[in-house]
């Protein structure tokens, strides 16, 4: 399994900031792309549980920019972890981590308002 649902139900996530384009080249400035040509973003989230919270940067597909601003509650639905591992091309050091994805990033607001 490379991809590791994460059970969302018990937290609460605040927008950081606004959404990023994912940069595929810093040289040229060229975005990374989904295979069905959706731009992917990157969003900087507190998730909060049992008050304690911790910074996410989360990468999310999107037809258009998502618009977050900084302490915006957010709704995340699909949010999946996996595991990482590269060697720097300068220094030879292996580096690791965790990154998330998520099916969808959305304002709450948004959603509560086109629940009523």
């Amino acid at each position: 399994m490379r991809f590791i649902p994460v059970d969302t139900s018990a937290m609460t996530f605040v927008a950081m900031g606004g959404a990023k384009p994912k940069i595929k080249d810093p040289r040229t400035g060229e975005v990374r792309v989904t295979e069905d040509g959706r731009t992917l973003y990157t969003v900087v989230l507190m998730a909060i549980r049992d008050d304690e919270g911790e910074q996410v940067k989360v990468t999310v597909a999107a037809a258009e920019p998502p618009v977050f601003r900084a302490g915006m509650p957010v709704r995340v639905e699909g949010l999946e972890a996996f595991g990482w591992e590269t060697k720097d091309p300068r220094t030879g050091e292996l580096r690791h981590g965790i990154a998330f994805r998520a099916a969808s990033v959305t304002p709450l607001a948004a959603s509560v308002k086109g629940a009523a």
